[in-house]
């Protein structure tokens, strides 16, 4: 089996943050993380916050879907500074289950799951 790797591409990395994957002269990748993101608190109740740590001031957006993808919340775009960053989001009127939280940073977006118990 033969894998071709794009010489720059962008993509979703382990632990929501989102990098710059560069091939090296060696064949082997390079990984820059960019950003940070992280859901507090995971599983929650009334409100959950969106911690995001900007490598630059970026304007950021947040939708929070159900697992079929349909929309139940949006949070409208805004800019944020570099720097860590906290957006809350009130889940009191969400009934309990599983949603997508998708986060768009500049032309990236990158989804992580969201628990709600009640």
């Amino acid at each position: 089996m033969i894998f071709c790797i794009p010489e720059v591409y962008e993509d979703s990395t382990v632990g929501g943050g989102s990098g710059m994957m560069r091939k090296t002269k060696d064949n082997t990748l390079d990984v820059q993380q960019k950003n940070e993101i992280v859901l507090y608190p995971n599983p929650a109740n009334d409100k959950t916050e969106v911690k995001i740590s900007l490598s630059q001031q970026e304007t950021v957006s947040i939708s929070v879907n159900d697992m079929s993808g349909r929309k139940i919340m949006d949070i409208p775009a805004q800019l944020l500074n570099k720097g860590m960053q906290k957006v809350e989001i009130n889940t009191k009127a969400l009934p309990a289950g599983m949603y997508q939280v998708q986060i768009k940073i500049g032309n990236t977006v990158i989804t992580q799951k969201l628990s709600i118990l009640k």
